[in-house]
C-alpha cells in the first residue's frame, strides 16, 4: 500500500491500466508498490497537514490478515517491513504476511520477537528475550550471551550493533563485536540500576540514554555515566518505564505513562528537566510511547487517549473516533518512504499514516 506520487507519467498510465483491473494483478500491484515505496524518501509525511488528511490504513487481527498480535516493526534495505508477532517473525510486502522461519528453513532460538533492526549493510538483527541473531543474505547467525534478552537494538555511527540485556548483573548495556557479545558496566564507567528497560536512544557520537522506571542515564564510552531522576515518579511510584526521543541537537524528550506535575512530556534541556507548557501542557499527558520523525515532528502515543503530534506550536490529535485501531499506543516506527507505522495495545493490530492512500490513488486514476 504505497504512494505513487514519485511516478512519471508512463508509470502512472500502468498504475492506472492495472489498478481498474481486478483479481491477482492488483494485488500484485500493491506489492509492487510497497516496495518500490520504500527507497522513495520524498514521501515523508507532509507537516503542513493534519492527521485526518493523511491516508489512513490499519490491519487488525479480526480481519484475518495478521497471524498474532503485533510487537516491534522494523525494515530491510530491500523495503520489505519485518513484524515481531506472538506467532513468530513475519515478512510484510503491503499484502501478505510470511513466516521467518518459512524463508530461513529454520526457526529463531525463541519465536516471540521483542526487537528489530535493520542495519545499514543490509542485515535484519532479531531480538527475543532469550537471544539476538542476525539474518543476512539467506543466512541466519545465532549469537550466545544474550539468555536475558535483547532489547532495543541499536547501531552505532560506525555500524556497531547495541542492545539491552537483563542477565548480566550490572552489565545490561551489550555491543556485537567481533561476532561476540560484550557487556558493559561499572569498570567501563557505567552505573546502570536492576530495572533497565527499552528502548534506549543514542546519537552519532556515540552516546547513549538508557531508561529505568525512574531515572534516564546518560554515557558515553571512555565517560562516567550520569543519572536523572524524574523525581514527581519516584515520589509518586507510579507504574510503568520512561519513554525516550532524541533531537538531533541531543536534545532528550521523556514521557513519563502518568500525568501530574513534574509527569507526563518533559525535556532534558542542558541537565536539567524542563516541562512543556505550550503548545500543549505536556503534564496532562500521559505517554506510553515517543517519535521524532525525519521532518522533525513529534508524535506522542498515550495509554489511553490516542495520538497527539506536535510540530513547532500546531498539535493535531488523533483516536478511535477517527479511525484509529485503538487509544492505547503501544509504538510507533517510522520506514524508509518517511511514513509512520503505529501499534495500538488494543490487541497490538498496527496501522499506517502516509501522504497518499493507494486506495483513493486507485479510485482516482480509475475515474
Amino acid at each position: 500500500m504505497a504512494s505513487f506520487s514519485g511516478f512519471d507519467s508512463p508509470t502512472r498510465r500502468f498504475v492506472r491500466a492495472v489498478w481498474c483491473r481486478s483479481g491477482a494483478a492488483r494485488v500484485a500491484l500493491f506489492a509492487i508498490c510497497f516496495l518500490l515505496d520504500a527507497f522513495e524518501t520524498a514521501h515523508a509525511l507532509d507537516p503542513e497537514r493534519l492527521l485526518t488528511q493523511y491516508g489512513h490504513t490499519a490491519w487488525r487481527l479480526q480481519d484475518g490478515e495478521l497471524p498474532a498480535q503485533v510487537y516491534p516493526i522494523g525494515q530491510s534495505n530491500d523495503g520489505y517491513l519485518w513484524i515481531g508477532t506472538q506467532a513468530g517473525l513475519v515478512r510484510f510486502d503491503g499484502v501478505s504476511f510470511v513466516p521467518f522461519a518459512k524463508l530461513a528453513g529454520e526457526p529463531l532460538p525463541n519465536p516471540i520477537v521483542i526487537s528489530l533492526l535493520g542495519a545499514r549493510d543490509g542485515s535484519l538483527w532479531m531480538g527475543t528475550p532469550t537471544s539476538v541473531s542476525r539474518w543476512d543474505h539467506g543466512r541466519l547467525v545465532n549469537y550466545e550471551g544474550a539468555k536475558g534478552g535483547a532489547f532495543s537494538l541499536q547501531q552505532d555511527e560506525e555500524g556497531k550493533i547495541w542492545f539491552i540485556t537483563f542477565d548480566h548483573k550490572g552489565k545490561s548495556l551489550c555491543e556485537i563485536a567481533s561476532d561476540r557479545v560484550v557487556c558493559h558496566g561499572k569498570e567501563d564507567g557505567l552505573d546502570l540500576p536492576d530495572r533497565v528497560c527499552s528502548p534506549m536512544v543514542t546519537d552519532r557520537r556515540g552516546t547513549f540514554w538508557i531508561n529505568t522506571d525512574t531515572e534516564v542515564v546518560r554515557w558515553r564510552a571512555g565517560t562516567r555515566s550520569q543519572s536523572f531522576p524524574v523525581e514527581a515518579k519516584i515520589k509518586g511510584a507510579f507504574p510503568g518505564f520512561l519513554i525516550l526521543a532524541l533531537e538531533p541537537a541531543s536534545e532528550l524528550w521523556v514521557g513519563v505513562p502518568a500525568p501530574g506535575p513534574g509527569l507526563g512530556l518533559m525535556r532534558l534541556v542542558n541537565d536539567s528537566w524542563q516541562p512543556l507548557v505550550t503548545p500543549i501542557d505536556g503534564s496532562k499527558l500521559a505517554a506510553q510511547a515517543l517519535l521524532r520523525d525525519r521532518n522533525g515532528t513529534l508524535w506522542v502515543g498515550t495509554i489511553d487517549h490516542g495520538i497527539y503530534v506536535i510540530r513547532g506550536d500546531h498539535v493535531d490529535h488523533f483516536d478511535r473516533k477517527d479511525g484509529l485501531t485503538g487509544d492505547g499506543i503501544y509504538s510507533f516506527f517510522e520506514d524508509h518512504a518517511g511514513s509512520i507505522w503505529v501499534t495500538t495495545s488494543r490487541n497490538r493490530p498496527f496501522s499506517r499514516f502516509s501522504s497518499i492512500d493507494i486506495h483513493d490513488q486507485g479510485r482516482a486514476e480509475c475515474r
